[in-house]
């Protein structure tokens, strides 16, 4: 999703790159860190695709030092058709 709350289309790296801006976005204006960071869960349409674009969602952990739990979960759809991923995350202090 865009600043304003709409779908952004894309690849699946534009999108996976997106929805960790976002999540680091407002985890950061929780008056957290990702290093707080203790579960993640992803949701794609399409697993080919999410491991193919896989190694931004590595180099992103890598860079905050991250080893959170996570769980990957293939649907037929998500909120809206241009949507291919969407990541939920536990945060604790």
């Amino acid at each position: 999703m865009d600043a304003d709350g709409r779908p952004v289309g894309g690849s699946m790296v534009q999108q996976l790159q997106l929805s960790i801006q976002n999540m680091e976005t407002v985890i950061r204006q929780a008056g957290y860190d990702p290093a707080n960071i203790v579960r993640l869960t992803f949701y794609t349409t399409s697993m080919p695709d999410f491991f193919r674009a896989y190694p931004s969602v590595v180099s992103w952990f890598q860079g905050h030092q991250l080893t959170p739990s996570s769980t990957l979960v293939q649907v037929v759809a998500l909120a809206y058709p241009e949507l291919s991923v969407e990541i939920e995350a536990t945060v604790v202090r």
